[in-house]
C-alpha cells in the first residue's frame, strides 16, 4: 500500500482520502461510522458513532496511519467478524496483494455474521510498462528480496496471474453477494469517489 509511481499518491494515501470522504458523507447523513486500521495486528478500532465530533476521531487515526512492511489481512477480517456483532456495511480498502486462500474464508466469515460487504481494491498504474528489452531488477516491497529477469517475459506472466487473481476475487464476491470495486490512484480523486458511490447510491444517497 506504500507504493506509488512518480508524481502520484501512494495507494495508502489514496485509500485514506477515500475513507475520510466516505466517513464525512455518511456521518453527514447521520449514519454511524466506525474505523479499523491494521497491519499484522489491528492498530486502531473505533466503534460506530454518528456524531459529527466522531469524524474528528476518524480523521485523527487516518492521519497517523502508515503502511507497514507486513500485513495480516485475513487475521484482521476474522477479528472484525468476531468483534462487530451488529449487522453492518463493511467497506474494505486494500490492494488485496496477500494470500487469497486465507482472505476468501475471512470474507465468508464476515458474510456469515450478516454483514454487507464492499471490497474495494486500491491499485496503481505504472507509467512505464514492463517493456524494457534489458534485464530489469525487481524487488519485493515486503521482504526486500530482489531478482533480475527479462521484463517483457515477466510482464506477460504478471498480467496473466493478475487477471486470474482478480477474476477469482470477483467470483468469490459474487458468490456471497458482495460488491467488488477497483479504484486506481491514476484517476482524479473526485471521479473515483463518484464511481465508487454510483455503485452503491441506494445505500449512501437518500
Amino acid at each position: 500500500m506504500g507504493y506509488a509511481t512518480e508524481g502520484r499518491m501512494t495507494k495508502m494515501d489514496y485509500a485514506i482520502c477515500l475513507a475520510a470522504a466516505l466517513g464525512h458523507l455518511m456521518i453527514h447523513q447521520q449514519d454511524a461510522v466506525g474505523l479499523v486500521v491494521f497491519d499484522e495486528k489491528i492498530r486502531g478500532f473505533l466503534p460506530p458513532r454518528s456524531k459529527r465530533s466522531h469524524l474528528m476521531n476518524i480523521l485523527s487515526i487516518l492521519a497517523k496511519t502508515r503502511p507497514a512492511a507486513r500485513t495480516d489481512l485475513a487475521g484482521a477480517l476474522h477479528e472484525v467478524a468476531d468483534r462487530v456483532r451488529k449487522r453492518s456495511l463493511i467497506i474494505l480498502l486494500s490492494d488485496l496483494l496477500t494470500d487469497q486462500d486465507r482472505v476468501v474464508p475471512a470474507l465468508h466469515h464476515l458474510k456469515f455474521r450478516g454483514h454487507d460487504l464492499i471490497i474495494s481494491r486500491c491499485s496503481t498504474t505504472a507509467r512505464r510498462p514492463l517493456s524494457s528489452p534489458r534485464p530489469t531488477r525487481f524487488e519485493d516491497p515486503e521482504t526486500g528480496q530482489t531478482v533480475q529477469a527479462d521484463a517483457q517475459a515477466v510482464r506477460a506472466g504478471y498480467l496473466r496471474e493478475l487477471t486470474a487473481f482478480l477474476d477469482e476475487y470477483r467470483r468469490q464476491c459474487l458468490s456471497i453477494r458482495a460488491d467488488f470495486v477497483t479504484v486506481d490512484n491514476a484517476m482524479n480523486f473526485d471521479k473515483a469517489l463518484v464511481q465508487f458511490l454510483a455503485q452503491r447510491k441506494g445505500r449512501f444517497l437518500k
